[in-house]
């Protein structure tokens, strides 16, 4: 996958999302897009060792041909040469470049993942604050219900001593 891509970006935009409107599907949703994004990031860490293995062949490869033609020459290379040399190696370069490239997309999942765990907590707090609002919604119309039953009564009780006192 392209991590690069503006559809991916927009993906993980649109996966992090809190939509308040739904929070049960946000919960229901979170733990698979965990693991989705989970299973991705441990594929980009073993490209990243895979290419951090390939620059450490490479240097021992070309190492070993620069000490190898050197005594072919009859020449003497310090190992700042050599060091020299290797760096600056198309093969080297290129090994480097697509290990901080694979480096970078296994970063970006952690961040997406990392993502991921603030939404949740975010999702269990709304969840919470909602909770707590239909709590004191429930307490605020059981009130006025009890308030209602103490007018009835007094009312009730009014006319009971009235007609009490009338008979």
């Amino acid at each position: 996958m392209n991590y690069k891509d503006e559809e991916f970006s927009q993906q993980v935009a649109h996966d992090v999302a809190i939509e308040q409107t739904d929070l049960n599907a946000s919960l229901i949703n979170q733990a698979s897009l965990f693991a989705m994004y989970s299973a991705q990031a441990i594929k980009a860490m073993r490209e990243a060792d895979k290419a951090k293995l390939k620059i450490d062949i490479i240097e021992a490869q070309l190492s070993q041909s620069i000490r190898d033609k050197a005594a072919a020459d009859g020449e003497k290379i310090t190992e700042k040469g050599i060091e020299i040399k290797i760096l600056t190696d198309k093969r080297y370069i290129e090994a480097v470049m697509t290990y901080n490239t694979a480096k970078g997309d296994y970063q970006m999942l952690r961040d997406v993942l990392d993502a991921l765990k603030q939404k949740k907590d975010c999702v269990i707090q709304l969840c919470l604050m909602q909770r707590d609002e239909m709590k004191a919604q429930n307490n605020t119309v059981k009130d006025e219900g009890y308030e209602n039953l103490q007018v009835e009564r007094a009312a009730f009780s009014s006319r009971l001593n009235s007609n009490t006192v009338t008979n």
